[in-house]
């Protein structure tokens, strides 16, 4: 499967990932705390590319609890 997020601010989506059907996680990195993104996945066979499954309502990007920002 190939996963792509793009920012709800933005029209272009960035591919983040592929990983197998039997995969049920895909760490994403370096999205910005407090924006808002959606998420697409494209399952892939011999035939192709699917038609690309993406949530309605974008997600919003929060700090989990107990994890301190970094300051430089």
């Amino acid at each position: 499967m190939q996963v792509a997020v793009r920012d709800a601010r933005r029209q272009m989506w960035m591919e983040v990932g592929r990983v197998s059907s039997e995969v049920q996680r895909l760490k994403v990195q370096d999205l910005s705390e407090g924006h808002e993104y959606f998420v697409r996945i494209f399952a892939k066979n011999e035939v192709g590319f699917s038609d690309p499954l993406e949530n309605e309502e974008p997600f919003k990007v929060v700090r989990p609890p107990g994890i301190r920002q970094k300051t430089v």
